[in-house]
Parts: structure tokens; sequence; C-alpha cells
């Protein structure tokens, strides 16, 4: 009778070998680059590259992310230091601030600072940035003789808010509204 064949250990992790090593590799491959192995500039950090492997610069569109982004803010009468959020303001208050928050910002985003009284209307360039904690956005100077009912509203700049699919002509996109109220001057 004969022995059945034994076939070396090795042998069969051989074949083993040979079949897994090229998955492995492709695996490799397509593994993303993650943030920590990214210096400030973009390059790959030291150890990532590999020795004497010049990295090629490439240029691509950033990519079009929607976010959920919460605006909250402070109407005051001081521009930094303690803050007291107010609705309304007394005639000679002088200069209005609104100081803003954004929450969920990926990066920072141009807006439009929006500030109504009546049929007067003031739009004031800006921009939205990622942080835990208020920031001043922007001011308006109001006269005296200005009071009654105010407005101020945080839009998305017309020519991001194209760019995230608003149509030309339309309304702006508003990230936050308020409402304020200057009292008469007395007599």
């Amino acid at each position: 009778m004969r022995a059945p064949a034994l076939y070396p250990l090795g042998a069969c992790f051989g074949i083993f070998a040979a079949l897994a090593l090229p998955l492995a590799l492709g695996a490799c491959v397509d593994a993303p680059i993650t943030a920590d192995q990214l210096q400030a500039d973009g390059t790959l950090r030291g150890g990532y590259a590999g020795g004497g492997v010049q990295q090629a610069a490439l240029s691509a569109e950033p990519q079009k992310i929607a976010q959920a982004v919460r605006v909250s803010a402070v109407l005051a009468s001081q521009a930094e230091g303690p803050l007291e959020d107010r609705a309304e303001f007394s005639a000679g208050v002088g200069t209005v601030y609104l100081h803003v928050r954004a929450d969920g910002l990926l990066s920072s985003r141009r807006v439009v600072y929006r500030w109504r009284h009546g049929d007067f209307v003031a739009e004031v360039p800006g921009t939205l940035h990622s942080t835990d904690a208020l920031m001043l956005g922007t001011s308006f100077d109001i006269a005296p003789e200005q009071s009654g009912h105010w407005e101020v509203d945080v839009l998305v700049d017309a020519v991001q808010g194209q760019g995230a699919g608003q149509a030309p002509g339309s309304e702006p996109q508003v990230l936050f509204h308020r409402e304020f109220v200057v009292e008469a001057p007395a007599l």
C-alpha cells in the first residue's frame, strides 16, 4: 500500500503567498491619503512619499459640498468685551454691532450683511469663519433720526450662491435674520 504524498508546508504557504501578495499590493495602492499624512502646503509628510520620490502638482476644482450651517448672533452696542444681546437700542446708540458664530462650517464662507430700515438698504460684504466663539461680523452706524424698526440679515454671497445652484437674479439665501428697534429721540 502506498502512503499519501505529503507536500512540504512551506510549499503550500508559497502558493498562498503568491496569490495573496498581488491582492495585498492592490489594496495598498488604492488607500486614500488622510489628513495626518499631509503638511499644511498639501505635500505629503516625510516617510509617506518615500525617499527620492517626487510629487506631482495637481490642480482640481474644489468639490461643492452641501453643508448644514447654523448661524447664531448677538446684536450689541459693544464692539468687544462682555456683550449684551439687545432687541431695542436708544436713539443715541451710535453703532450697532452684529457678532456672529457659524457652527458646522467646513471653511470660511463669503457672505453679505444686509441692514434694512424702511426703504433704506445697505449691503456690507463679509466673511463667516468656522469658530466656536462669537466674532464681530459687521457693524452699522445709526443716526438718531433713523429711529424705528430695523432688520439685519446674513446672506449667502451672490457668487457663492450661484455656484451652489442659486439662480442668477434670485433672492440670496438667508442664513440669519434678526429684527430690532431704535427708539425715537426724546423731545
